[in-house]
């Protein structure tokens, strides 16, 4: 698989869509086979750990919650739960980057683009304003 890491925006839109609002369409899913689905339609099965954090930190409930630890066990974390110091001064590299368009940007982004950079992965995201 190529070395790319998948973004929180690009979990979060493929479970949205796939489960919306509607607790009975999430419950007839499997999230394991909805996970596997995304990394065939992604290319890619790789996490950093911070995008696993802000994807389970959107749970409602403990029953998403739990569906959500589901959807991610396919997934392969690369950096071990590591975030170095390294990472954090990369991190705050990108936060002082000004847009042109004046947009603020994001800790968790920051932390993503930091942590994929040193492991040399790129961000697979939907995320129109996440650090170049």
């Amino acid at each position: 698989m190529p070395r790319r890491v998948l973004d929180t925006s690009v979990l979060c839109s493929f479970w949205n869509m796939k489960h919306g609002d509607s607790k009975k369409r999430a419950v007839q899913q499997n999230p394991s086979a909805l996970a596997k689905e995304l990394i065939e339609m992604r290319g890619s099965d790789s996490v950093v750990t911070p995008v696993i954090i802000e994807f389970i930190a959107g749970a409602r409930t403990g029953d998403e919650l739990e569906r959500m630890r589901q959807f991610l066990n396919p997934f392969t974390v690369i950096d071990g739960g590591k975030v170095t110091e390294a990472d954090w001064r990369s991190a705050k590299r990108y936060a002082e980057r000004v847009p042109r368009d004046g947009n603020r940007r994001q800790l968790g982004d920051c932390i993503i683009k930091a942590v994929c950079a040193r492991l040399n992965y790129e961000v697979d995201t939907t995320d129109k304003r996440f650090p170049r």
